[in-house]
């Protein structure tokens, strides 16, 4: 489940259908929920318990495909390989689960294929 919320939370395009963030290969361990007496998030419910995650996924930016002088069709994406995540997942005050992962210090490798699934 929490695998889903991750995706769900981070693949979003920029509004203009110009570029779009993609998730592969998204692994996700999550820990033992602790009840924390601080709000990180103003939706989080202040009651519930957060869940600590760690894991790896493969996340692209990729952008329209261009034809002619510019072409990059094949090569539109951009490749930031995580495969040292950490994140939480919560519950909001409506009772929807929110889950996230970043990781720092990555590198981005361009002029790559779309993900594949």
């Amino acid at each position: 489940m929490a695998r889903q919320y991750v995706i769900c939370d981070a693949e979003e395009g920029d509004g203009s259908a110009r570029q779009i963030w993609l998730l592969e290969d998204v692994t996700v361990d999550v820990g033992k929920g602790v009840v924390t007496h601080y709000i990180t998030n103003a939706d989080q419910d202040p009651n519930g318990r957060v869940y600590a995650l760690r894991g790896s996924l493969k996340q692209y930016l990729c952008s329209k495909v261009q034809h002619g002088e510019f072409e990059n069709a094949g090569k539109n994406c951009a490749l930031v390989p995580k495969t040292s995540t950490t994140g939480k997942c919560y519950r909001t005050t409506f009772g929807d689960w929110k889950c996230s992962m970043n990781a720092l210090g990555v590198t981005e490798i361009s002029g790559q294929p779309p993900p594949q699934n």
